[in-house]
């Protein structure tokens, strides 16, 4: 079988990913989802054009490509919140792609949290749940 290449594989991936899940979160969840993707796919097509990240492909996505989206998102000023959500939904792509680069990148950048707690870590932008917190 031959693979086509396409100009947006991102957005193509995202898409598959999409169907896949749907009917499993609740509606909202699922439009939340597809609107996060959607940003997303048009912020990392202008790291690609920039020469920031490597590919637009979530197969072939580096631990670099993710820190440069992790450091884009950071300069924009969001908040960390978002920042963890969107590293979450990454995340999950990657994963159903078979591309575990976000932990990659976790697990290489260990930093302060963005939420200036002065932390340390071995994730430098999901906060991760202390001894007797809630998940």
């Amino acid at each position: 079988m031959e693979k086509k290449i396409t100009k947006y594989p991102f957005e193509e991936k995202a898409n598959e990913f999409l169907a896949f899940r749907k009917g499993i979160p609740s509606e909202a969840s699922y439009k939340e989802l597809d609107r996060r993707l959607r940003r997303i796919n048009c912020e990392m097509i202008m790291l690609k054009d920039k020469g920031e990240i490597s590919t637009l492909s979530p197969a072939k996505m580096t631990a670099d490509d993710i820190m440069a989206y992790f450091l884009y998102r950071k300069s924009r000023k969001v908040s960390a919140s978002d920042i963890e959500h969107d590293f979450g939904t990454l995340d999950q792509l990657l994963s159903f792609n078979d591309n575990a680069a976000v932990r990659t990148c976790e697990q290489r950048n260990p930093v302060s949290s963005p939420r200036g707690t002065g932390l340390r870590g071995s994730i430098p932008f999901r906060r991760r749940p202390t001894a007797g917190s809630s998940p």
